[in-house]
Order: C-alpha cells, then structure tokens, then sequence
C-alpha cells in the first residue's frame, strides 16, 4: 500500500480516501473469486481494453515444521503461522554470533502470529525467531519463493538458510522478501527473523519515542498503549510465476463511483515481454462481479507500474450504518511465463475532510 499516498488523500479538503483494514492490504488471491471468468476471447474483444459485465508434537527443542499448502491456488501458498522458536538477545550480539544460522539451545516454543511479551512479559528490545519448513519444489520456471509478512514490530531482519534476503521498517505494514536465492526446495529450509522492538534506552539508534508507536508507553498509564512487539501477522511462503503482482493500490472518487488503480508487477525475466492484466470489482461481502476489465502492458525486467481506470455503476457509499466495501483484485499472465498471479484489495467510497479544524 502506498501509505504516503493515502495519508495525503485523506489529510486534503474534499479528497475521498480509500477505506481499508488488515485483511485490504495486498490480500493473495488463491483461486479466481468467481467461477468462470470472462477469457476475453469471444468475438471482437480486442484485449487491449475489455470490460465486461460477468454473472456469475515437537520437541522442547525442535523447530515447528508446516506440512501443508493452500489448496487450488493459482499461486501456491505455504502457511508459516504456528510455533516458532523464540530468544531474547539481552546483549544485542545475535548478529555477531551468527545466531541466523541455528536455534539458540534455550529459545522457548512462541505462537505467530503474536508479540514476544507473550513468553517474555514486560520486555522490550531484540528477540530472535525461527522456524523450519520444507519448500516444495516451484511448480513454474523460473518461478520466484517470496516470504510475505503481514506486519512485524518494528524492524525485521530475514535470513533463509544463513543468507540475508532482506528487511523491514514499520510495525503496520505487510512486506515481501525475495528468498529464490537461498531456499532449497524439497529440502529443510532455516528461516531467522531478528525483530527490534526499542524502549527509551536506545537500541542500534532507536527509542520508542523517536518511531511512530501512536499511544504506546514502556510505563504504561492510563489512556496509553502496552509497548509491544513480534510477528504480529501472518506469515507464508508464496511461490509465484516470474511476474507477479507486488502492490495495489487504489484512489476511489466517492461522487463519480471512479477508481483509479496503480498496479506494480515485479518481473525476473531476463527480458520486456508483453503482460495481460485482468482486473474485476466485486462486493466485498458477495463476491459477485460488477465489472471486469483487461489490459495488455509491457512488463520490463524488475519494477513496473500498470495505471488502469475502473468505474462502479450506483456505486453505494461506505458508512457506519451501511459499512460497504468492493474488493478489487489483479491477475497478471505473461507471455512466455508460466503460471499466473492474483492478488486484491479491499476499498470504500467515503468522503473525508476537515473542515475548521475537525474532522469528519
């Protein structure tokens, strides 16, 4: 999500902003929300711009393993939630030692999602988890293995295997890092993640009081906020064909039914190729689809970002007594790549101002 993005809609006059929650952000889509979508194949669809109305037991010591994937699933999807292992590093030399490469002898059983105060109560500061599991061999060519994290207070580190693959700042944003490099499919995997959560005494320069933290306090008072910290989402293991959805992010214009959508795929290919985008807009409580529509794009190698325009017809607007919400979801193929990717958000129409200085 673009968060500076929403943060400026909804902070100016008249500027409708996007409604969303936990489950909104960039939400994997495993299967088709309906049934039988429109190909895009029947007589005089130029694909360059369709839109179409569709009816439609361990150890005490053992590292936890997930033996399950998600059924169906255009992206195959690995659940990593569960038991993990979990250790305090009260002197802050995990990285020193190499503490990413094996399991602390003393770490103790903690459940992910969750915060680490659940095993160390009233600490704050750097812990290390881990967790083994088997990655499954990819079912595409040149196929990428991406660890998603729901959200992490504050700062993750991730190592696969002893091997780095990437970090996180941000205790209220979902992130995605790339492991291709260093999983070792059906084989057993090591996966470390060091999380930094400061107090007031700083730690590798952070306090508490210098990071966005909204009310929370190490000395809890009344009308504060407990400091916590951990995986505090969901974890999984996405194994995704060569171009993939990376973020979605919407603008809906509450008086016309308008959304403007700004879609970035990440691409592994070695070289552009042309990429077919298929975007549907459905109630979020119904999942009928309202509106499909197709794009064709080049997609170079690396980042690119795909603008498309979708319109609601009698669009409903959000409220408290009405909370209505449409999910948009994005399904990128490729030319020849194989396998295909999806991913959604969900969103409202609202109109959010301030006007002499409240709110509303």
């Amino acid at each position: 999500m673009n968060r500076r993005g929403f943060l400026k809609d909804v902070t100016e006059l008249g500027i409708a902003g996007t409604i969303l929650d936990k489950q909104a952000l960039s939400a994997r889509v495993g299967a088709p929300l309906v049934g039988a979508l429109h190909k895009g194949t029947h007589e005089g669809c130029p694909y360059e711009t369709c839109a179409t109305a569709v009816p439609q037991a361990p150890g005490p010591h053992s590292i936890p393993k997930p033996d399950h994937l998600g059924a169906d699933n255009a992206t195959p999807v690995m659940d990593l939630n569960g038991e993990w292992m979990v250790v305090r590093d009260l002197q802050n030399i995990g990285r020193e030692q190499k503490w990413f490469t094996r399991p602390a002898a003393d770490a103790s059983r903690v459940r992910v999602p969750g915060v680490f105060q659940e095993v160390f109560p009233a600490y704050h500061g750097v812990v290390w988890y881990w967790r083994e599991f088997t990655a499954p061999a990819h079912p595409y060519a040149q196929g990428r293995y991406l660890i998603q994290f729901g959200a992490v207070a504050y700062f993750a580190e991730v190592w696969i295997n002893g091997v780095r693959v990437g970090e996180h700042e941000g205790s209220e944003t979902p992130f995605e890092v790339d492991a291709t490099s260093a999983i070792k499919p059906q084989a057993s995997n090591l996966l470390a993640v060091r999380v930094l959560k400061p107090a007031d005494q700083p730690i590798d320069g952070m306090t508490l009081k210098e990071i966005p933290h909204r009310n929370e306090r190490v000395d809890f008072i009344p009308g504060s906020f407990f400091d916590y910290g951990g995986i505090v989402e969901p974890v999984e293991l996405l194994m995704t064909p060569a171009v993939w959805v990376d973020d979605i992010y919407l603008r809906p214009d509450w008086k016309t039914g308008d959304i403007r959508v700004q879609v970035l795929l990440c691409s592994a290919a070695s070289k552009a190729t042309k990429g077919y985008l298929q975007l549907t807009v459905s109630p979020a409580a119904t999942g009928r689809t309202l509106l499909l529509k197709r794009v064709a794009r080049a997609i170079a190698p690396g980042n690119t970002q795909v603008d498309v325009a979708l319109h609601v017809e009698n669009h409903r607007l959000w409220d408290l007594n009405d909370p209505c919400l449409y999910r948009v979801a994005v399904r990128v193929n490729a030319d020849g790549v194989e396998g295909s990717d999806e991913a959604s958000v969900r969103c409202g129409f609202r109109d959010f101002r301030v006007e002499r200085g409240y709110f509303r």
